[in-house]
């Protein structure tokens, strides 16, 4: 397995426990590499800290880049109350 296949599988695995989202072949050369680990059951999977610091080495950003590749969740601005609709009297 090439190191961007490793990085684009590693996308689809969270630090915690979840279940998985790749192939059992997929999740077997992880598991080999000490990149994931499964539950002792052996239905969820999870990040070696290994893992985790693989995954997040993988994301590339460009300095003058803008684009923020964090999906941080947006908060809308209020908007003022002079332009909220009025109850008519």
């Amino acid at each position: 397995m090439t190191d961007g296949e490793i990085t684009f599988h590693l996308r689809e695995i969270c630090p915690h426990w979840t279940h998985p989202r790749i192939t059992s072949s997929t999740a077997a050369a992880l598991e080999q590499e000490k990149l994931i680990e499964f539950s002792p059951d052996r239905l969820l999977v999870r990040l070696t800290p290994d893992g985790v610091r693989r995954k997040t080495a993988g994301r590339v950003t460009a300095p003058e880049s803008k684009i923020n590749l964090v999906r941080a969740r947006q908060r809308r601005p209020r908007t003022p109350r002079r332009f909220m609709k009025q109850p008519r009297r």
